[in-house]
């Protein structure tokens, strides 16, 4: 999982239950914590960084420091959660119920399980569950809709609903739009938005960052060996990708160029290889270690995400080692 502060003063890594805050620029570490649980929710800014764990604790940090703001719980087991440390709001998805903690004002926002959410910045709630999308904003409005895999807020006023293999756009009311496939058989897992690009990962190790509203192709990464568990956005142009072992890259989308974490003192260092493909606009990167012999192509399976595949749409392939 990763949450990437807006203005990238800070960054934050988990793994399981432990919880690795990076300076943004530098990407050094800069402390880190073990939790109750697993941690299923975390929120950030340049101030304080809010993570919820599975046994329903919420917690706050101070972002550089580390140390503890405060304690308080959602009384449940959380499956996941979206949360705004700005305005100290959670919103978690428990077995049975949606609820939100505003202010430390616990309430129960709906009876019913749910496994995919976002919250928008004025607090309207979009949960997804096995076969329809449910919108919380003081009163309940349902679109039947199966196979929603992910949800995410657009900041221009709008839901992207994320399918198995595809993207749709959804106003809250009437019916979705299409925004685009991925390829046949994918497997989506993640969906982020930021005013100017819509990022998606499927299939454990793609991520591809498209311009928003042209749905030009931005940049990609195909990770060969690690498995991606989260994209945020930070200050444009980077894209933040959260990998397993509480390891991270940061990608700027403009010039393709790929940052990774530091290792945190006393953590395994890990290197891993990885695809970046960039729009034609952007300047080539630099490869951190000569460039292994033949890498195997990427598997498409049939028609590709519009303007997405490597050898089609993307002007620059590099393989290349992150060291």
């Amino acid at each position: 999982m990763i949450a990437y502060d807006k203005r990238g003063v800070v960054f934050a890594l988990t793994e399981g239950a432990e919880l690795l805050l990076h300076d943004g620029d530098s990407e050094g570490p800069l402390w880190r914590k073990t939790l109750d649980g697993s941690i299923v929710g975390l929120g950030i800014d340049s101030e304080q960084v809010v993570a919820v764990t599975e046994a329903g604790t919420v917690i706050g940090f101070s972002a550089r420091t580390g140390d503890v703001r405060g304690t308080q719980t959602l009384g449940a087991r959380v499956r996941q959660a979206s949360i705004d440390v700005g305005v100290d709001r959670v919103v978690a998805i428990t077995d049975t119920q949606v609820v939100q903690l505003l202010a430390g004002t616990h309430k129960v926002l709906a009876e019913h399980a749910a496994h995919a959410l976002a919250v928008s910045p004025e607090g309207t709630v979009l949960v997804a569950t096995e076969t329809e999308v449910v919108l919380l904003d003081g009163a309940r409005r349902t679109r039947a809709l199966d196979g929603v895999k992910a949800v995410a807020y657009h900041p221009q006023g709008f839901w992207v609903l994320g399918l198995q293999s595809k993207l749709l756009r959804w106003d809250g009311t009437g019916e979705p739009s299409h925004i685009t496939n991925l390829p046949p058989g994918s497997k989506l897992e993640h969906v982020a938005c930021s005013e100017r690009a819509l990022a998606v990962s499927w299939d454990r190790h793609m991520v591809v960052a498209l311009e928003w509203p042209s749905r030009e192709t931005l940049g990609s990464l195909q990770y060969l060996e690690r498995v991606v568990e989260g994209i945020d956005f930070g200050p444009w142009p980077w894209l933040g990708v959260g990998l397993d072992l509480g390891d991270g890259n940061k990608f700027h989308l403009e010039e393709a160029r790929l940052h990774r974490s530091d290792t945190h003192p006393g953590r395994q260092h890990h290197s891993w290889l990885v695809s970046v493909g960039g729009s034609a606009k952007a300047e080539p990167a630099r490869p951190s270690a000569p460039p292994p012999a033949p890498a195997p192509a990427p598997a498409t399976g049939g028609s590709p995400l519009p303007l997405v595949l490597l050898a089609i749409a993307v002007a620059l392939v590099i393989f290349f080692v992150v060291r």
